[in-house]
């Protein structure tokens, strides 16, 4: 038995992060997909081994953060407030985004001008987290509410207050004079602070360090500490938090991704013929751990895509050592192995793509182990 999940189509103007679809079998698991473009997945689970994320919410807090992700713009991951208006299939797109497409992201069919008259009056109950919430506000308001409030927020990052327009920099007030002295540093007071020790800027994370400026920047980018950056591929979401909060942001807001138990799965990717840069993604669950895999189709270079599949750990680095992941291709008297350990979402997946540190392989070789379009990898985590 086997369920479906859409993998995702990147536009142009927005990184996308999608779904690949998975079964579960003895000691194996096969999974499947159907081709979508947008930044966003749809499933259809029918497996009972296998299980799509969903909110671990509950009460009130649940219940609003569950018709808040209603709204939620597959393509830029930002609230769809009113006039809300939807594709003939019923899918929702914000107004800033619908400008930039050509047709719906997630159904690919025509996008029409459709009021949706019920969400609007759903929307207009519904309390929004502030887009300051990751400055400390915790303010949710009504739609009518959200844009003055977030023009006035408290909370809301200042910008450097060096004179002119040049310097883009943002952030909260306890980081202003941190980047004076890091990105201007003619300006006199320096000489004072050059003997001066600061706290880590992750200290809020439980980071102890003091150090003086000229250190400070190397040894927040290495942080234990800092926090964590949403593991989907992509830019779109702009999450952070601490480890322990991961997965729950990912059941809170990507419920469309499937996760299956078990140390040896086999990942069906569907539809590798797909234009374009265009993602997979799907959960492991194994040794008391969750693992990601992402396979990527992109552009490397000009006019040769190149496929690009890799595990991550939902975890730290040093965590991270106990295991290693085996990626295998398997058919047609051929095989393609990759092995190696798993990387933090510390480190993330582009610098591994970037340096090729992952299993890759052009569309010629994709054809040779593929199925009608439809492409399986063998996963296996190990523990070392």
């Amino acid at each position: 038995m086997s369920n479906k999940i859409n993998p995702k189509r990147r536009e142009p103007t927005a990184a996308a992060a999608g779904a690949g679809a998975t079964g579960v079998a003895p000691n194996t698991s096969t999974s499947t997909g159907s081709s979508s473009a947008g930044n966003t997945s749809s499933a259809n689970t029918s497996s009972s081994s296998s299980s799509s994320l969903s909110s671990a919410g509950g009460g009130d807090a649940g219940m609003s953060a569950d018709l808040t992700s209603l709204f939620e713009c597959p393509v830029c991951f930002d609230y769809v407030l009113p006039p809300i208006l939807q594709c003939s299939s019923g899918h929702l797109v914000c107004v800033s985004c619908r400008s930039k497409l050509t047709c719906c992201p997630t159904c690919r069919g025509p996008l029409a001008n459709i009021r949706n008259l019920a969400m609007e009056k759903v929307a207009s109950n519904v309390k929004f987290p502030c887009k300051h919430s990751g400055y400390g506000c915790t303010a949710s308001l009504v739609y009518t509410e959200k844009t003055e409030h977030e023009e006035t927020c408290e909370c809301r990052p200042y910008l450097c207050p060096c004179p002119g327009a040049s310097c883009k920099w943002q952030g909260p007030l306890d980081l202003v004079m941190q980047h004076l002295m890091m990105s201007h540093k003619s300006i006199t007071t320096l000489q004072v602070a050059s003997n001066v020790k600061f706290p880590c800027k992750h200290s809020g994370y439980g980071c102890t360090a003091s150090l003086v400026y000229t250190e400070k920047t190397e040894h927040e980018e290495t942080c234990e500490c800092r926090p964590y950056l949403c593991p989907c591929p992509g830019a779109s979401c702009k999450w952070q938090g601490p480890l322990d909060l991961v997965m729950q942001h990912l059941m809170m807001s990507h419920k469309s991704i499937t996760t299956l138990q078990g140390e040896d799965i086999v990942f069906l990717a569907t539809d590798i013929n797909l234009p374009g840069a265009v993602d997979w993604v799907m959960m492991q669950s194994c040794f008391g751990h969750h693992f990601m895999l992402v396979l990527e189709k992109q552009e490397k270079y000009d006019g040769h895509q190149q496929f690009f599949a890799i595990v991550q750990l939902i975890g730290s680095r040093k965590e991270a050592e106990n295991f290693v992941y085996r990626l295998e291709l398997n058919g047609n008297r051929r095989r393609l192995t990759w092995e190696a350990m798993p990387r933090s979402i510390h480190e993330g997946v582009a610098s591994a793509i970037h340096n090729s540190d992952c299993l890759v392989f052009d569309t010629s070789i994709a054809q040779l182990f593929a199925d009608n379009g439809n492409l399986g990898i063998n996963v296996t985590i190990s523990l070392v």
